[in-house]
């Protein structure tokens, strides 16, 4: 303020002053951490959005527009609904609806680049005031990498899981067919295919089909076509076939069914099946154990589908030929049992089969039973008190002393006589 004197002749003035050292330091201190802000927002490694309770896009960062791919200006025309394929819009209408009650939320959805790529995504939204209106904090983090060794991880748990399964099964060679149990898992593999499990002939260079699966409601058509039942039906190897098949991979076929069956599927069946049943791939895969092909699985794949869990169907394949290998020993062994079985109780003399410790009679075959006056039902059920009594007292102690012998592997006659009680 200047003082002046009579002649209005400036004389002096007067100076207020403010000490504002503070306010100064806050508005640097708020720059500052605007600036900081400001660089986190722009440089954080997720996408951060700012929007209203409409949808509508007010800010996002330099994150958000990599990720997306959009231009700023074309962000700020958008609404978080535009980011959405069509098969989640709804369902982020509702994480609106929920956000205006809810302070914060955290959930996975998919979106959708400017290039049309969906993306799996994590977001967290929470809902606060900015000048005085309702602003919803969006952060988005793509998680298809995480999302995809996830998937990868059930997928191979789902593999373990599955061979588990079928080793179990073949383990413990259920009643139902094994043939069929092949046909069916890999069906269930392949996706939507028939399968048909064949079994070679070395000897007579055939293939003969044991079972199927897929045909379903093609199953009495198919019949019709060809003429019979698909069951026992014998096809010879044609061209490099066979030795395609000792690869033990999955090799893709070629070769249409008239030539594979040799002539028996007419050429106007086979352009009927491929017709009918829309037939895009055929694969096919040997079951291979010390370099002999004993069986093979064909894959039809219908309606331009294609083929599944390929790798798996190999190893699926692979563990199935030694489960194959041992039905067929067993079925042999069997066979062989039941030969041996017949010629016993076919001869003219006594036979019995015995357990010590305690003393059991397990077999007996039909001379016996005629011999001393019991069926074989009665002889296998006897105590061993009960047995001791069909030796003659007489006889007893050099019997059993044998028959203890012949256990403990010590030196017994190999015949000998002795009177039996009827």
């Amino acid at each position: 303020m200047v003082l002046r004197d009579e002649n209005d002749v400036p004389r002096a003035f007067v100076a207020f002053t403010h000490d504002i050292t503070k306010r100064k330091q806050a508005e640097e201190a708020l720059q500052e951490r605007e600036e900081k802000y400001s660089y986190l927002f722009q440089h954080s490694s997720d996408a951060i959005f700012l929007f209203d309770l409409k949808g509508s896009i007010l800010d996002v960062n330099q994150r958000a527009l990599e990720l997306f791919g959009y231009s700023k200006s074309d962000m700020s025309s958008l609404t978080i609904f535009d980011l959405h394929s069509i098969d989640f819009v709804k369902d982020s209408h509702t994480v609106f609806e929920m956000i205006s009650q809810n302070v914060f939320m955290l959930y996975e959805t998919n979106f959708m680049k400017k290039n049309g790529e969906l993306f799996s995504a994590e977001v967290s939204v929470n809902l606060f005031k900015f000048d005085k209106e309702q602003v919803i904090h969006g952060i988005i983090r793509d998680i298809s990498i995480r999302k995809m060794i996830e998937d990868e991880r059930a997928k191979r748990i789902g593999d373990l899981t599955f061979l588990s399964d079928s080793a179990m099964d073949f383990i413990t060679l259920p009643e139902q067919d094994v043939y069929q149990i092949i046909s069916n898992k890999i069906k269930n593999l392949a996706g939507n295919a028939i399968v048909i499990f064949s079994t070679y002939d070395e000897l007579n260079d055939t293939f003969t089909c044991k079972s199927y699966a897929g045909l379903g409601e093609r199953t009495k058509m198919l019949f019709n076509l060809i003429g019979r039942d698909l069951i026992g039906l014998p096809t010879k190897p044609v061209g490099d076939y066979f030795n395609d098949l000792l690869k033990g991979k999955i090799i893709k076929i070629t070769t249409d069914f008239n030539k594979l069956t040799n002539g028996f599927i007419t050429k106007g069946a086979n352009k009927i099946l491929n017709n009918f049943l829309q037939i895009s791939n055929n694969y096919s895969v040997g079951f291979i154990r010390k370099g002999k092909l004993f069986g093979v699985t064909s894959i039809i794949m219908l309606k331009r589908d294609d083929l599944q869990n390929k790798e798996l169907i190999e190893v699926f394949v692979n563990q199935t030929s030694v489960a194959l290998l041992r039905k067929e020993a067993l079925d042999d062994l069997q066979k062989s049992e039941l030969k041996y079985r017949t010629l016993i109780e076919q001869l003219l003399e006594g036979v019995v089969i015995a357990q010590a410790d305690p003393t059991r009679l397990v077999f007996a075959n039909p001379t016996l039973e005629r011999i001393l006056g019991y069926t074989s039902n009665e002889l296998t059920s006897l105590s061993p008190d009960k047995i001791l009594e069909l030796i003659h007292p007489d006889d007893r102690k050099r019997f059993f002393g044998y028959f203890g012998a012949r256990i403990s592997g010590k030196p017994a006659p190999e015949y000998y006589e002795f009177r039996g009680v009827k």
